[in-house]
Order: structure tokens, then sequence, then C-alpha cells
């Protein structure tokens, strides 16, 4: 940790603590591939792969070291004669179990991601290492514990549907209709009422997931919790460190999720609209050639504005899912609006009121956007069939039934921990109309995470008093995170009021473990190999996103004031973190810690891809 930063931070004032507890119980069953969570044995079988939904590679890869079984938990930890349901559950042994510290448990986000392949990916780049890196001692040392939370995926399942059609709603920051607006809230109470149908929605939230973990832990025998979480998996995170501090050893919480406000209050809207407009879009104008875009910033950012309202709602979508990939964010997203505003140009010229799709298609595909041939391949391979199966939805306004499908989780884990946002609709028309400046490309992180009137069930967020017993907690965060913004990190970090944070300067990566960048890497694994890391300690670590543009304007009066508070806001938040130490490049992790740097390469875009696609299922 030689290249790393320490700047030590001046503890506040002690906080008194307290346990928040309630009665376990539960009913276990005596299914043999199960095990009973009182017991001291367990029973493990071999993973199957449509049991499990572990891919045959892992399963083939693994082997015998891989193993899996079905945990019994109670539906409700406050009346346990509502009899269990059951957590799917995976294990990778530590290979040197005389020095084996202990089970981490991984958890990829969402709501609603699962943990299981999250957890054989990480398993596998750690193996991947060269030995007597800290990295490959991971896999050593911890056995890896993955698992598919309540209601996901290979656990007793959600599901939320009814046999209703959605109305259709188009982009509310552009059609500012009461009609769109009430549109967009019906579709809210319709899914309300899709989840009400089920009777295991009451019983999805964050409390009772917490107490599942700490259910496998006894399962396993394990004294402590060692926890990795990413984005809502750092909510997950905190949650369960609040309510069993005294069963935490290592906790690491990645790209983190606001703990002081409810779910639905952490909006992604600002922060995401800044990463378009004054990351990427900067980018663009000073590289032409490429993108062939023009060279004026301002006025590539009202390209969005010009294009007719179905287009600007497909591009809204499209955006929203690539912002969160660093590693390919930029050419994702600047590819979508290059062809958005081609596509918009064909439409208005178009001789027939309407231009057919494969008419469209066939113009598009045989348009010169660009000379780089990686990239014009795809353009004509990914970006133009996806933005136009969107658009074309929208166009023949296809019917679509209510069935949350992956989303059933996340709605029920946003709606029910202890949400106490608004429910009138009026709020949050509001709350839009106020976005149609700030960020008028991703409205529906505002009103599609109205939970509405129509949801009965909450539980109460513990008081994080209780994480004062705790040693230390580390947080990974990048300066520009899109999806958990840095404000909204350090305000968890000022409330925990016992962590240390490993900080990314100029990256707007969501999800920052494993990275490839050695800084990253070597304090995430430095902190869970050794007994005592000191808490209240900051590692400042520099980007190799050098090619992000500088954060400035030669016309301020161009960036909406809203937008420019938030910029400000996020600098002045970095400074403070960083202080005035000098932040010093990093050699690249993958060039020295592994022996096959293209496998890891391909293994840490995986992991990052499984924190991305867990993120995103609430939209």
């Amino acid at each position: 940790m030689k290249k790393d930063i320490l700047l030590k931070l001046i503890c506040g004032a002690a906080i008194s603590n307290s346990l928040i507890s309630c009665n376990s119980g539960g009913n276990n069953a005596s299914n043999p591939n199960t095990f009973n969570t009182q017991q001291t044995n367990t029973i493990w079988e071999a993973c199957d792969q449509n049991k499990y939904g572990i891919s045959k590679g892992y399963i083939d890869y693994y082997k015998d070291r891989l193993e899996c079984s079905k945990v019994n938990v109670p539906l409700d930890y406050n009346d346990s004669s509502k009899g269990d349901i059951q957590i799917a559950v995976s294990r990778i042994k530590a290979s040197n179990t005389s020095k084996k510290i202990g089970a981490m448990f991984f958890n990829p986000g969402g709501p609603g991601g699962r943990g299981i392949p999250i957890s054989l990916g990480e398993r596998r780049l750690s193996e991947i290492a060269k030995p007597g890196t800290e990295l490959y001692q991971l896999s050593e040392r911890y056995d890896y514990i993955g698992f598919d939370p309540r209601g996901v995926g290979k656990s007793t399942a959600l599901i939320c549907s009814l046999n209703s059609f959605y109305k259709p709603e188009m982009l509310a920051t552009k059609d500012t209709s009461q009609e769109n607006f009430d549109n967009i809230y019906q579709n809210q109470i319709l899914d309300a009422m899709a989840c009400g149908n089920n009777k295991l929605t009451p019983y999805i939230n964050s409390d009772a997931t917490a107490r599942d973990m700490d259910k496998i832990r006894e399962a396993l025998g394990e004294k402590k919790l060692n926890y990795y979480g990413y984005s809502y998996g750092t909510w997950l995170g905190v949650w369960y460190a609040s309510i069993f501090p005294e069963n935490v050893d290592h906790m690491v919480l990645d790209s983190t999720v606001d703990f002081t406000q409810s779910l639905s209050d952490n909006s992604q809207s600002v922060p995401l609209q800044f990463v378009l407009d004054q990351l990427f879009i900067p980018y663009a104008s000073q590289n032409d050639d490429k993108y062939n875009l023009g060279t004026d910033a301002n006025e590539i950012r009202n390209i969005f504005s010009t294009l007719n309202l179905k287009l600007q709602t497909a591009l809204s979508d499209k955006l929203y899912i690539n912002l969160f990939y660093e590693d390919a964010a930029r050419d994702d997203s600047l590819g979508y609006l290059m062809v958005a505003k081609v596509m918009n140009k064909e439409i208005k010229g178009a001789t027939f009121n309407r231009i057919s799709k494969e008419e469209l298609h066939n113009k598009l595909v045989s348009y010169n956007f660009t000379k780089e041939s990686e990239f014009a391949t795809l353009l004509q391979t990914e970006i133009i069939p996806n933005l136009l199966d969107t658009y074309f939805k929208l166009v023949d306004d296809e019917p679509k039934l209510v069935n949350l499908q992956d989303d059933s989780v996340n709605k029920a884990v946003t709606c029910n921990d202890d949400n106490n946002s608004p429910t009138n609709p009026q709020y949050w028309n509001k709350e839009v109309l106020k976005m149609v400046s700030t960020a008028p490309a991703f409205f529906h992180d505002r009103y599609e995470l109205n939970c509405t009137n129509k949801w009965g069930a909450k539980v109460k967020k513990p008081n994080t008093k209780s994480t004062k017993k705790i040693a230390n907690i580390l947080m990974v965060q990048s300066q520009y995170d899109p999806a958990t913004p840095l404000a909204g990190a350090l305000a968890t970090y000022n409330k925990i009021g016992v962590a240390s944070m490993v900080y990314k300067a100029n990256s707007y990566r969501h999800g920052l473990f494993p990275s490839g960048n050695s800084c990253i890497d070597s304090s995430v694994t430095s902190y869970l190999l050794k007994p005592t890391t000191p808490s209240h300690t900051i590692v400042a670590c520099s980007s190799e996103e050098a090619s992000l543009p500088p954060l400035h304007t030669p016309n301020l009066k161009a960036i909406n004031p809203s937008v420019l508070s938030y910029k400000n806001n996020v600098a002045s938040l970095s400074s403070s973190i960083v202080a005035n130490a000098t932040i010093k490049a990093d050699t690249n992790y993958l060039n020295t810690g592994f022996y096959n740097p293209k496998e890891a390469s391909n293994l840490i875009s995986e992991i990052h891809n499984e924190v991305i696609k867990a993120n995103i299922l609430k939209k």
C-alpha cells in the first residue's frame, strides 16, 4: 500500500450503542437437500444447474469444490407459525483451512440481484491471480458464499403479475400533460396491485433479508459474518450491521446508497444527466472525427430536445441502461445519441407520414456514422437495432401486460423498507416538472419510484448507532458515480461513524472492485486480509480514465444552475475527502497480478455487468 495516500480524519463524538432484535422462530422442513438453521451439521449437495441457476462453465470449473443447499428461514420473523421459505446458497471452501478467516457473503445490488453468480465470478478471479498476491490469498482464506435473497432467483420467488395492461406513457419531462402524468401514476398503482396479489410480498424487505443472512451464518457455524455488497447491497450491509453489529467481522460497501434517505429518495437522475452532459458530451465535442456530433458541446446537449417525443422516450431508456458501464459507457451512450440524431432526421424527411422499421433500418446501416471500424460495427450490430426496437414498440403502441418479472423484488423492497416518501401524485408531478431542465433525459427515476398508497407492508429502518460497535467498515466509492452519488455515500459514511473509504477520483464507475486499478484492488484485499485496519482512513486512488475532459466550460451560463450546483457540490466534497494530498498514478493491476490478464479482464467485466444488471432492474 506504499502508493496509497492515507488521510486520517478526526472522529466525531461518541455515539451510544443500541441493538434491535426480534424472535427468529420458524418451522424447519425435512427436505434432505436443505439444512435446518437450528442444526450445527449442514447438508450440502452438488450444484444442479437448473436448481441453483449456476452455469455449466462454473460447475465444470469448480467440480466438487462447489456445493449448494437451500436454507429454511422463517417467512415472518415475528410469527414463526407462518412457516418457512427457502434461500438458495452456494459455497466454495477456502483452500487453506488452517489460515481461514471466515465466510464471505456477496450481494450485487438491486434490490433483486442474484448473489450466487457474482460470488462464483469473484472467487474465479481470485484463483487466477498469481500465488502470493493478496487477491489470491482471498481464495485461500475465505469460503465464498453466494445467496439469492428471498424472492430472488432460485430462492422462494416473488412473482408480481396482473391480468391487465399498462397504460401508454411517454417521457414525462417532455410530455408534461396531465394525461401522461396520470398514466404513469396509474401504472405504479398496477404494480402495487400486482404485488399485492402475492402473499409473499409483505415479507420481502431488507430487514428480513438481513436476518436471513444471519440464519445462513448460523447454519454455516460461523461466529462472524464477512460481507461484500455493491450498490443496494451496501444498504443491506448497513442494515445488517445495525441490527447484528456483534456478528460483523469484515464488511465492504462498494458504491454506497444513501442510508439517511429512503430508497425511493435516492435519486439517480441528476448525477446521470451530469455524466452525460459534463463528461461524455464535452469529450464528443473534442473528438468530432469519431462521433460526428459537432464541436460545440452546447449544441450536442441540445440534440436530445430536438427529437420527437417517442424517440426521446426510447433514447432515455437506452441512455439510462448504458451510462453505468464505465468501460464502454461513453461509446455506447454517444453512439445512441448519434443514431437518434440521424433517425430523427430520416423520420422527419420521410415521404409518407410514417417510415417503416425496415426502411429506417436500411437507411441507418448504410449511413456513414464514423471512420472507426470497430465503433461502426458496434453501431450496426447493437445500437441501431436496439434503438429501433424500443422506438417502434412505442410507435406501434404495443400493449404490455402487467408482469414485473425481475422487478418484483426491486419494487417490493423499495416500497416496504420504511418508505416515507409522499404518495400523492401531485407531489410527484411537481418533482418531474423540476427535472424538465435539470435532468430532461431521466424523468422516470423520480416518478417510477412512487410507491403509491397501495403498498401497506412496511418495516422500520434500524438505528445505525449500533454500528459503532464494529471496529471498521470499508467503503469504496468513485467521484462521479451516477447510480450512487458521492454525496449520498458521504452521508452514509458520516452516519455509521465507523468507516474507512477507498476513493477513486475522476471516475464515474459504479461497482469498483475488482477494477484492475492496483490502488483500489490492493486496498480492498488488504482490508479483508488484515486483522485490524484503522477506521476513519481515506485511501485516495487516481483513475486510469485519463481521457475524461477537465470539468470546466468557457460558458458557465450554458449549464443549468441546478446542475452547476450539483457539480460544485461534488467538487467541494471531493476536495474535502482528499484534502491537499497529491494523488499518484497507479500501475494497472492486470499487468502484474495475473497469469492471464485477458481472462482477468473478462472476469472483471462479467462481475461489473452483474452489478449493473442488478442495479437497473427497477427500470
